[in-house]
């Protein structure tokens, strides 16, 4: 039976997280949990954390700014909800069961190979650049590999995470505009 042929790998349908994060990490105190509806404060939160830099930018007055980033946020939550809902998890990264970021994931195929798309990943501020972006990267390819599907994400040219993801092993596999499409294959 080819991997194509597998039925859906079990830990998509789950009631616990299925990515493991190192032993390391879990030491330190991190761990991830499955996304529940009272964390929508905390993903508005997250989100405006993402867009702050580039919305600062643009010059938007205050009031201005943050009733933008709200429409945006509803409107990512909306396009999530709709396309990436079934045959995916939702997770929150937890620092001593303080959210601090997400992980939206979700199966896909790519032609006859079995996929995980990463739809999202996003951290706090005060948590960028330590290394959890790598830990939760390194995690998805273990349970990735483990069930022989590929790993595939858009991001953004202009986005710092295209040095991560290359030195992880994503490669570049289509021009998307504003954005590639990346991959990584076991």
């Amino acid at each position: 039976m080819t991997a194509a042929e597998r039925p859906a790998a079990p830990w998509l349908a789950s009631p616990e997280p299925w990515l493991a994060l190192s032993a390391r990490a879990a030491a330190r105190g991190f761990g991830l949990r499955l996304r529940l509806p009272e964390d929508l404060s905390f993903l508005r939160a997250l989100y405006r954390s993402t867009r702050a830099g580039e919305v600062a930018a643009a010059g938007l007055p205050s009031l201005a700014a943050a009733v933008f980033l709200n429409s945006q946020f509803d409107l990512q939550c909306r396009h999530f909800d709709a396309h990436y809902t079934l045959g995916g998890q939702r997770l929150i990264l937890l620092e001593q069961q303080q959210p601090i970021g997400r992980i939206e994931l979700w199966q896909n195929s790519i032609g006859t190979r079995p996929d995980l798309r990463l739809v999202d990943i996003s951290l706090l501020p005060a948590w960028r650049g330590q290394g959890l972006g790598a830990e939760l990267l390194a995690a998805l390819q273990r349970t990735a590999a483990a069930d022989g599907r590929s790993i595939s994400l858009h991001v953004d040219k202009n986005n710092r995470a295209y040095r991560l993801y290359s030195r992880l092993g994503f490669r570049k596999v289509a021009d998307a505009g504003a954005s590639w499409r990346l991959e990584w294959r076991p």
